[in-house]
């Protein structure tokens, strides 16, 4: 299971290539950033929660055609339940200092990756897994439900990216 939160940009899992591209600027970053979505095509696929922060909706990457394709392409994913995907409104939120990841390994053990200025921190530290775990759940109760989020999603793309 792969749990994540995003403030600024849609996550790398998620990413389009021509979004990735406007990001990376290395060829073989972009190639190993779309060969690791093939993640979504695993059958049984993992559990993939993924909550972004309402204003990755509208920060433009790469331009109206780029920003259309990645949220079709979000609109799609949640569609087809392949990633339970909430849009978290544009408010303050307990706990939130940044993006960060939650990874339960096959092993049921859980990992941790903060994202910062500098790069991004691992930890398996029990207590700072407890913090990451409560923030998602709050995370979750101020999040719009999964039919919202489309709903919201597909308003972004009609009045702002088409």
């Amino acid at each position: 299971m792969v749990r994540a939160y995003e403030e600024r940009l849609v996550p790398g899992l998620l990413q389009k290539e021509a979004y990735a591209r406007v990001l990376l600027r290395d060829e073989d970053a972009v190639k190993n950033r779309i060969r690791r979505q093939e993640i979504l095509h695993r059958n049984p696929s993992p559990i993939i929660s993924i909550i972004m922060d309402e204003t990755v909706l509208y920060r433009e990457v790469g331009g109206p055609e780029v920003m259309k394709e990645q949220l079709e392409y979000l609109h799609e994913l949640s569609s087809q339940g392949k990633v339970q995907l909430q849009i978290a409104p544009i408010r303050y939120i307990r706990n939130i200092w940044g993006p960060f990841h939650i990874a339960t390994r096959p092993d049921h053990k859980q990992v941790a990756y903060a994202i910062k200025a500098w790069g991004g921190e691992t930890t398996t530290d029990p207590d700072e897994i407890a913090m990451v775990n409560e923030t998602f759940v709050i995370l979750q109760s101020e999040a719009l439900n999964a039919t919202d989020t489309r709903t919201l999603i597909r308003k972004a793309i009609d009045e702002r990216w088409t």
